[in-house]
């Protein structure tokens, strides 16, 4: 969740291009908390996929990507490994960035991509 200018409006955030494992599923402990690193104690901004009115998903979530002091932690959780690139509703103008992360984490075999 991101509070923003408002104090009293926060709002759910859904990180473009990224799907995390669900509870009790493997990897989403780690995933969680590779999130909560990200953003920790960081200067958090939401960039929106393209200008415009802020668009949301079915349940209401702002559908964003996330930077964290300036790092797009969607794209870093491709890299590390906790998500594949998440193309269910389109690639995105970050698609070859998001690929290229996808594909060093498998490469490294790291997160979701590592030994069982």
């Amino acid at each position: 969740m991101v509070r923003q200018e408002d104090p009293e409006r926060i709002e759910t955030v859904r990180l473009l291009r990224v799907n995390t494992p669900e509870k009790n599923e493997r990897g989403h402990e780690e995933a969680k908390e590779a999130l909560k690193y990200l953003v920790r104690s960081a200067d958090v901004t939401l960039e929106f996929e393209n200008e415009g009115p802020e668009k949301r998903d079915g349940f209401g979530r702002l559908l964003a990507y996330v930077h964290a002091d300036g790092l797009n932690v969607n794209l870093e959780l491709v890299r590390q490994g906790w998500s594949a690139f998440y193309t269910k509703y389109g690639k995105g103008r970050l698609a070859a960035e998001f690929e290229k992360a996808e594909a060093e984490a498998r490469r490294a075999k790291v997160g979701l991509w590592g030994e069982e």
